[in-house]
């Protein structure tokens, strides 16, 4: 019996989205004054996105849970994605250059979500650094890599 990649990134997607909805419909219903007061009296009309899923329990917690399924789910699709670009990409290291690259993004986005900057800020901001330069290397190579033709031409 063959599982279906199909809903894997979807479901991924989305539960991240609906976390980020639901802690912040929270943060609205339960702190709202709190959540956009700031110690320079300057009068926010919403609160931020991370002081709602930061500073607030159990936002905190729904959204790590959330998060956490969803880096799980994400590891699965990395490794389809490595089994799909070697099919088209047999030359040279970037199957394992790219699926290193994914992972270590993936590690950042988690351990920026289970580390809040107030917790542990060396963790959250070295999860965030992770994130940032593995996203935009991955993105940059795998658009010059679909824009010169070697993943969809079977070169």
């Amino acid at each position: 019996m063959a599982l279906s990649y199909a809903p894997f990134p979807l479901t991924a997607v989305h539960l991240a989205s609906f976390a980020g909805i639901l802690c912040y419909g929270i943060t609205l219903w339960k702190e709202f004054d709190d959540s956009v007061y700031t110690h320079c009296n300057v009068w926010n009309i919403l609160p931020s996105f991370s002081s709602t899923i930061g500073n607030y329990t159990p936002q905190r917690y729904i959204w790590r849970f959330f998060v956490g399924v969803s880096c799980t789910m994400r590891m699965f699709s990395v490794m389809v994605f490595a089994e799909n670009l070697k099919r088209f990409n047999r030359k040279g290291p970037i199957v394992q250059i790219l699926t290193f690259m994914r992972v270590a993004e993936l590690i950042g986005l988690f351990l920026l979500t289970m580390f809040a900057s107030t917790e542990v800020f060396p963790a959250h901001a070295f999860g965030f650094c992770l994130f940032f330069l593995f996203s935009m290397l991955n993105i940059t190579i795998i658009s010059r890599l679909m824009s010169s033709g070697v993943t969809g031409s079977g070169n």
